[in-house]
């Protein structure tokens, strides 16, 4: 009994310790959780928010390097410097990180209007996505 309970407990102490780390390799996952396929695309590069300097594909373009630059992976990466603007409103933001066209939250849209990826320097892509 006492052999049969020490396999048992290295055996939940195991397969715990594979889930964290298979978890921690795969970053984040979300219910809504997209890959490229499946929405429309339609880029917008029109330069019309932060007083006509910036467009849609601009500014997820910049919110991508910074959460690179932090290696943070986070709506809110507005609030970490002062140059990351926040997402205008009117559009809903998919992020996620792990390899390059990695998937993203999407939050029920379905027509993709900025798409941009960066890369981190430990080689970890940061990939944000406007939906409309």
């Amino acid at each position: 009994m006492k052999r049969l309970l020490i396999v048992l407990l290295v055996l939940f102490f195991a397969t715990d310790a594979f889930a964290w780390r298979r978890g921690r390799r795969r970053g984040y996952s979300y219910s809504s959780y997209s890959y490229s396929s499946g929405f429309a695309t339609k880029i917008d590069n029109e330069k019309r928010y932060y007083d006509n300097t910036l467009s849609l594909q601009d500014i997820a373009m910049i919110r991508a390097k910074w959460m690179a630059h932090y290696g943070a992976m986070t709506h809110g990466i507005h609030g970490y410097h002062k140059n990351c603007p926040p997402y205008p409103s009117g559009v809903s933001e998919g992020i996620g990180c792990g390899g390059p066209k990695c998937g993203t939250c999407t939050y029920g849209s379905r027509t993709c209007v900025a798409d941009a990826e960066w890369k981190s320097k430990n080689g970890m892509t940061y990939r944000v996505r406007f939906f409309r």
